[in-house]
């Protein structure tokens, strides 16, 4: 495996193709990063000036091979962007936090501190609350007065007991005003796309307690429009017009732990937030580069516009599609939307129109046979939430996707 190119925000990876392999699995920095389909992989919305070591491994029916021997490859230094806040804690002591450019508030037996975790060395900000109880940390940074995109990088790992409703991040303007609100709440990563209206919440993926994600929101002026990354993985983009005042730009974030019904803890690690210069659209593209579905399945994917760094300008429009093997995967010409048909591999293809360009992009389904697969018993609800449910049914072996309708 080797770097065959990269810039300030994306790595583009090669390797050796294996005979035996029908997919790929990607990790970064020992995490799982990506299931690709080709003996290749673009990795972007990467921090600039930082180094990443990358390892991949063959899968088949069997499992997965033996891991690559790693490689590690450092972004390049964006002369165009500016750091406006950098925190990684690491020369703080141990107990009580207070630091320039900090705001705290705690009730009742919450706090706000500095603790080893993940070590002594690498330290990380600790916002504990229990019942009734808020624990608050807020950090300022001088807002980009010209249309600069906002990138806002940091780690966050949640524990501790009972159900968390909230341990939040919420990025607000330089009047106070609230323009997103993004973090673990009731079980799931979620975002607001409605400030004034909770009720308004997409909760996208299940998060797990004790465990680090490394999370990414970019803030693009071109659209108004915010971008959620979870371990280099879309979460979700959020129409800002809705809730931002055209013009204004992020000043602060503040961690919010709080609604809990039992002690918990909110760990927040290696801040940063990055101006950096923006840039029109330049492509359209799906979501993902790959996707793996069952025979049966119907999904519909997002499409977004990026600028040159990769990131999402806004939701794809004037858009069409076609299918390259429609024995296998048939997609709706208008709405994208793709029906796995039967066990096999199909490229699927968008068009579009930019302010009178032509834009064009693929991705690949992999469609699996699910003609031997059982169906789920017991099925309950066991958690029932304001705004979500957790469902439960019999264990089934190997099985590890579930698709899963609602209504």
């Amino acid at each position: 495996m080797y770097a065959d190119s990269f810039s300030d925000s994306s790595v583009s990876l090669k390797w050796n193709a294996v005979d035996e392999a029908d997919s790929y699995a990607v990790y970064r920095n020992g995490k799982f990063c990506a299931e690709v389909f080709e003996n290749s992989f673009d990795d972007t919305n990467l921090k600039n000036d930082t180094e990443y070591t990358y390892t991949v491994a063959a899968k088949n029916s069997d499992g997965e091979f033996d891991l690559s021997s790693p490689v590690t490859v450092k972004t390049l230094y964006n002369e165009n962007s500016r750091i406006l806040a950098d925190q990684n804690f690491e020369n703080c002591s141990v107990g009580n936090f207070e630091a320039e450019n900090w705001e705290t508030l705690k009730t009742g037996n919450a706090s706000v501190s500095i603790a080893a975790i993940p070590d002594l060395y690498d330290k990380s900000l600790l916002l504990t609350a229990g019942r009734n109880e808020k624990a608050e940390c807020t950090l300022n940074f001088d807002s980009a007065s010209d249309d600069s995109k906002i990138i806002i990088d940091m780690d966050m790992m949640v524990d501790g007991e009972g159900n968390i409703f909230s341990c939040a991040p919420y990025i607000s303007d330089s009047q106070g005003r609230q323009i997103l609100k993004f973090g673990f709440r009731d079980g799931y990563f979620s975002a607001f796309n409605d400030a004034d209206d909770t009720s308004k919440a997409e909760n996208i993926i299940k998060y797990e307690r004790g465990r680090w994600y490394s999370i990414r929101i970019i803030y693009n002026p071109v659209s108004n429009y915010y971008s959620v990354y979870a371990d280099g993985e879309l979460i979700t983009s959020v129409d800002g017009s809705k809730i931002l005042v055209p013009g204004s730009a992020p000043s602060s974030i503040t961690f919010r732990t709080d609604n809990v019904d039992g002690n918990t803890n909110n760990y927040i690690n290696d801040i940063r937030v990055t101006a950096s210069e923006s840039s029109d659209v330049t492509k359209v593209k799906f979501e993902k580069d790959s996707y793996k579905l069952y025979e049966g399945e119907i999904y519909q994917p997002n499409v977004y516009f990026t600028d040159k760094d990769g990131d999402n300008v806004c939701r794809a429009y004037n858009t069409e599609f076609s299918s390259q093997n429609s024995d296998v995967v048939k997609i709706n010409e208008t709405s994208g939307e793709i029906n796995a048909l039967q066990k096999g591999t199909a490229q699927i293809t968008v068009k579009s129109q930019y302010n009178g360009k032509a834009l064009e992009n693929t991705a690949v389904v992999s469609v699996e046979n699910s003609s031997d697969i059982p169906a789920p018993q017991s099925l309950c609800a066991v958690t029932v939430r304001n705004y979500s449910l957790e469902l439960a049914w019999n264990d089934m072996g190997g099985v590890r996707i579930f698709c899963k309708t609602r209504g």
